[in-house]
């Protein structure tokens, strides 16, 4: 019987997609991935996710869309996103929401200082202030947020590869935020997932 494909509708700058597109090379999940532009309309996207949003993972349980929501459907069929630890788990899943809401905040960020005539001097004092005090709380975490205390690829947790697509990311979207000199502790994990191959082949285009 032929074995279904999972599809990957994913663009390019999308950090959402760009933490999907890690989890399934990690786990070594074969899939079909389709570029698109989220601006265009895209009818295969929006036949699969009404939202059209990407990440959208079509499997052969149905679609599945959300970041977050993919990577739980991930760990309840292959395992290896989150550790099987409670406490752990707890840990690195709480890291990966701050994380990702820094990632939100990025994204509407760019679009209310590129995509509005005149924007809103309150709405980007207020989402940079928000992603500066949650990096300042990431800063704050445990070692062990970050790095599996048995080496999984390059030892990091799904946490750890949700910060790193974020600082990247940043690196893209906001620079003079300057999260290095504010966070150098943050470098030797980014500088970690950056062994990876697979990390330094998505890093968004400029």
């Amino acid at each position: 019987m032929h074995q279904f494909q999972p599809i990957l509708y994913a663009s390019l700058r999308s950090p959402f997609a760009r933490r999907i597109r890690l989890a399934l090379h990690r786990l070594a999940i074969s899939y079909e991935e389709k570029m698109v532009d989220v601006f265009q309309d895209n009818p295969a996207l929006q036949s699969a996710n009404p939202l059209a949003l990407v990440p959208t993972l079509v499997t052969a349980h149905g679609p599945v869309s959300d970041s977050a929501n993919i990577l739980e459907y991930l760990n309840d069929t292959h395992g290896g996103i989150w550790p099987a630890d409670l406490n752990a788990k707890l840990n690195a899943r709480q890291a990966a929401v701050w994380a990702e809401g820094v990632m939100q905040s990025l994204v509407l960020y760019f679009q209310e200082a590129k995509m509005h005539e005149v924007p809103s001097p309150r709405w980007l004092k207020d989402h940079v202030e928000s992603m500066q005090a949650t990096l300042a709380y990431l800063a704050d975490a445990p070692s062990d947020v970050w790095f599996r205390e048995k080496s999984c690829g390059e030892g990091l947790t799904q946490a750890a590869w949700d910060l790193c697509v974020t600082l990247e990311y940043m690196d893209l979207r906001l620079p003079e935020l300057n999260w290095r000199v504010k966070h150098p502790a943050f470098t030797t994990i980014l500088e970690t997932a950056r062994k990876n191959s697979y990390f330094c082949e998505t890093t968004p285009p400029a």
